[in-house]
């Protein structure tokens, strides 16, 4: 995934370089289009076990693609060395950081895990700030962070997945246990959201090309925003409506759509060419830890509101009212956090006045 954006970034040049981005988004949306409907289907109609082996083809094939047909590069700096003690470091950082948030909702916000993940997942980070500053070939270039486009970039992206991921883990529930959907209906409606973030990213990433970026990221998650508080409002209605909810994750999907493309767009330009394979991973690690962060965070709320609610954290002994509910208040926190990426996205520069000063 990291090599693949610095192999678009390199072919496309800077001034097709938003396009190409938005149609790799769109790639990936098809991705995230065919994962709950296959999977609804699976559940449906074989066992769930079967959600596990029906990757193992796609692995396969993946492969031999890779292998066929992605062109082979030079390699930038043959005299550079691979950061092993950083990597070390890295991994069990983020492990115990994801395992402290993951586990808040079971083990309890003040439990001896929690806090003692999260202790050691602060000092490792520690150790790895200090040590990428002095190695000589960082894993982490950290002087990236120090441009405010690449880190508001990065953290607006955090805060997208976690949006976007944090709904994939939630709304199952409620079409499947308030509105009696089945897990294929459910997968359908849950397709709404990346078939909307597939269709404006091109769109959205060719026009950052032209007007910058900094109107469409903060108007796309102005959009998501205005997307979650619809879905706010059905969910605490006396009667939900399922054709409302589903357009209000259709909006969401417009307003990621709209955001996704011209934000990497904007992470990329703020780093100079010699590091897009650097910008590029990370801005992939920011993605997936969002992804992880999104799931583990909705879980734990969701367990947490539920334990407040009826005094257990499991969702098939909530009534619909309480489940319901507890889904609702995990949403106005994702609304919240989609105004946060807002306010980031204005607040940073106009994406063509960067790529000016970079010339």
């Amino acid at each position: 995934s990291a090599n693949s954006v610095a192999i678009i970034v390199s072919v496309a040049g800077e001034k097709m370089r938003g396009k190409a981005l938005g149609f790799q988004a769109a790639v990936q949306a098809i991705g995230l289009c065919a994962g709950p409907t296959v999977g609804g289907w699976i559940v449906d109609a074989l066992d769930w076990r079967w959600v596990f082996w029906v990757n193992v083809p796609f692995g396969i094939a993946g492969t031999l693609l890779a292998w066929l047909i992605v062109p082979e590069t030079s390699a930038g700096n043959s005299d550079s060395r691979f950061d092993t003690f950083g990597a070390l470091l890295l991994v069990p950082d983020l492990g115990t950081i994801m395992l402290a948030i993951n586990q808040v909702g079971s083990w309890g916000l003040l439990s001896v895990g929690v806090i003692g993940n999260a202790v050691v997942g602060v000092v490792l980070l520690t150790g790895l700030v200090i040590w990428e500053r002095r190695s000589p070939d960082p894993l982490i270039p950290l002087a990236l962070f120090g441009k405010w486009s690449f880190a508001s970039g990065n953290l607006a992206s955090l805060l997208a997945n976690i949006i976007l991921f944090g709904l994939f883990f939630l709304m199952p529930f409620a079409f499947e246990r308030v509105f009696g959907e089945s897990a294929l209906s459910a997968g359908l409606r849950l397709t709404t959201i990346p078939i909307a973030l597939g269709i404006l990213a091109p769109i959205s990433g060719a026009l950052s090309d032209r007007i910058g970026n900094r109107a469409l990221c903060s108007g796309g998650m102005l959009v998501v925003f205005f997307g979650l508080l619809l879905l706010c409002l059905q969910l605490g209605a006396a009667k939900p409506d399922l054709l409302l909810i589903t357009v209000s994750l259709v909006i969401v999907g417009i307003g990621e759509g709209a955001f996704f493309a011209p934000n990497n767009n904007a992470i990329m330009g703020s780093a100079p060419v010699a590091e897009a394979g650097e910008a590029g991973s990370l801005m992939i690690v920011t993605r997936d830890l969002g992804t992880s962060v999104g799931i583990a965070m909705a879980a734990s709320l969701l367990s947490w509101n539920l334990r407040m609610l009826t005094g257990g954290s499991s969702t098939l002994n909530a009534s619909e009212a309480d489940l319901t509910h507890a889904i609702r208040m995990v949403v106005i926190v994702l609304a919240g956090l989609a105004l946060v990426a807002t306010a980031m996205s204005w607040a940073r520069p106009r994406g063509r006045r960067v790529a000016a000063a970079r010339r």
